[in-house]
């Protein structure tokens, strides 16, 4: 079966030069999952894992690691991760009291709980708290006291790249804004709620609310705390950084040679690629064919493994896979951004 796969390539000069840009804003806290919890923003707060949560090296838009949450085995009250040290968010932590961006990826499985929280701040009195959800299948941002769910749903168990910023020190629920995938996202509250996020820890796939159906089900990574409110050009160049097209997961746990299962590929733009493999596109060591069957939960961090390509500009090419989950079905392919930059057809 043959996809088409459309040129999504980005200048790594203007990508470098969005980061940048970026980057002139202080950026308080990053949470980047690459094999730890640490900070690597100016205020070195690390994470503590609940029991719930763990770090993963399922594929991921930056770098190799991702925070895995889950929702099922949350404890009360507090599940995810949560920061070590309090957080400020007025001055001197912050430039502008509470003007700020957040921003992170997010990949959540279908079937979140109904107040189900990527990010949450502050504490639990009107204005003061300020939570990044998924309510039901849809984005939202909410304070207490007033909250805004958009028509953008993000249970679709792909990555996306959301953003929320605060623009002024004054800002109000109705005055948030928000992103999805590097493109502004209407918020259509009209609430007057002052933003007034409270000093307290961050937690992370949990709010500080402590009421029942608070705990994201899901992948997060590469969160970003900066004390600005950054730009559309800035919040587009951070997901375009993103290298979707390094992930690639299954529909089956195995695939036997000679069969085939569909394997979803996460491009920079083109979001629900599916290409047919078979065992025959995967090779271990150096260019030698794999066993019989390609099974998930077999394989072991000692081989390599390889994805060859049968069609187009890489055709004969081994991809080297440098990191896979069993449990997800998924894995990540060193270079991937050439498939995705090829803009050939493929019959995997």
């Amino acid at each position: 079966m043959k996809k088409t796969l459309y040129r999504t390539h980005l200048a790594s000069l203007a990508i470098a030069a969005g980061l940048t840009a970026a980057s002139s804003a202080a950026l308080i806290h990053h949470w980047t999952f690459e094999g730890s919890t640490a900070d690597s923003g100016s205020g070195n707060n690390p994470l503590v894992l609940q029991t719930n949560a763990a770090l993963s090296n399922v594929c991921s838009p930056v770098g190799n690691g991702s925070l895995l949450l889950d929702a099922a085995t949350a404890p009360t009250p507090d599940g995810g991760a949560t920061s070590t040290n309090t957080l400020i968010w007025g001055t001197p932590t912050f430039a502008s009291g509470d003007t700020r961006t957040v921003a992170f990826w997010m990949k959540a499985t279908p079937g979140q709980e109904t107040n189900a929280t990527m990010f949450g701040a502050g504490t639990n009195n009107t204005g003061t708290r300020f939570d990044i959800k998924v309510a039901g299948n849809l984005f939202r941002v909410e304070i207490q006291g007033a909250g805004q769910t958009t028509t953008s749903r993000v249970d679709s168990d792909r990555w996306h790249h959301v953003a929320v910023v605060a623009p002024t020190a004054a800002t109000t629920m109705a005055t948030l804004q928000f992103y999805i995938d590097g493109t502004a996202v209407t918020n259509a509250s009209v609430a007057a709620t002052a933003v007034n996020t409270a000093t307290a820890p961050i937690h992370i796939g949990d709010s500080v609310n402590t009421g029942l159906d608070r705990d994201f089900n899901g992948y997060l990574d590469d969160i970003r705390i900066y004390d600005t409110a950054l730009t559309p050009t800035e919040i587009q160049n951070l997901f375009n950084a993103g290298r979707l097209a390094r992930c690639f997961a299954s529909d089956k746990n195995e695939i036997p040679n000679g069969n085939s299962a569909n394997l979803r590929w996460e491009g920079s733009h083109v979001r629900s690629e599916t290409a047919t493999g078979t065992a025959d596109n995967f090779a271990l060591g150096s260019n030698k064919i794999g066993a019989s069957t390609f099974n998930f939960a077999l394989l072991t961090g000692g081989p390599t493994y390889y994805l060859r390509p049968n069609d187009g500009t890489f055709i004969g090419k081994l991809f080297k896979v440098i990191a896979f989950d069993g449990t997800a079905k998924s894995f990540t392919i060193e270079n991937g951004d050439a498939l995705a930059a090829d803009g050939t057809a493929f019959n995997w």
